[in-house]
């Protein structure tokens, strides 16, 4: 079919929508707006489609993550303190199987907190290193009340507690050593064994 204005017998005919004449599709009116994305080119090849990158976690959902982590961690340590408590009461009162559980479970609990190390800065997570080498293959029977009470204090005042600085890795190292308690155990015993 012709158009009768220009002469051309390339176009498309087709009918408007209430019917009322026919519209003609030229190559002029074929150009498309070059925000209206099509799934396909004018030759009828397929193009793939544009696969979005999945979003950045935004600050918000760090902070949510970070808040959930600490908050994971203050009940760890909680179990912690709770725990060493029971160890410095049995302690005293001589009761080996209350101790001996106490420490077993003190030493679950450190694991968990070690698990969640990355929520907390260097210095918090060197205590906690510190702490769980010098109980690691300790007979908990054989803990004296001082040294369960230096147990309990590291993790009141340092576990516990807000940020850590060097000088407080340094005293809580010093106050194991100082209990008869070797914060190197496990570093010296995985050298000695051939």
């Amino acid at each position: 079919m012709t158009d009768p204005l220009t002469g051309e017998a390339d176009g498309i005919a087709g009918f408007t929508s209430a019917g009322q004449g026919i519209m003609q599709n030229t190559n002029v009116q074929d150009a498309r707006c070059e925000y209206y994305d099509l799934t396909h080119e004018r030759s009828g090849v397929l193009r793939k489609p544009r696969v979005r990158e999945r979003a950045v976690p935004t600050e918000r959902r760090q902070v949510a993550r970070n808040l959930a982590g600490r908050y994971a961690i203050r009940k760890y340590v909680d179990d912690a303190r709770q725990e060493s408590l029971r160890m410095e009461l049995a302690a005293r009162q001589g009761d080996v199987m209350a101790l001996a559980c106490a420490g077993i479970a003190l030493m679950g609990c450190l694991q968990e907190l070690w698990a969640m190390r990355n929520v907390r800065e260097e210095e918090w997570r060197s205590v906690v290193n510190f702490l769980q080498a010098a109980l690691t293959k300790e007979e908990f029977e054989r803990l004296s009340t001082e040294q369960c009470k230096t147990v309990h204090a590291i993790i009141v005042n340092y576990l516990g507690g807000g940020l850590l600085r060097d000088e407080d890795v340094l005293k809580a190292r010093m106050m194991l050593r100082k209990a008869g308690l070797d914060p190197w155990k496990a570093m010296s015993a995985s050298q000695q064994v051939p």
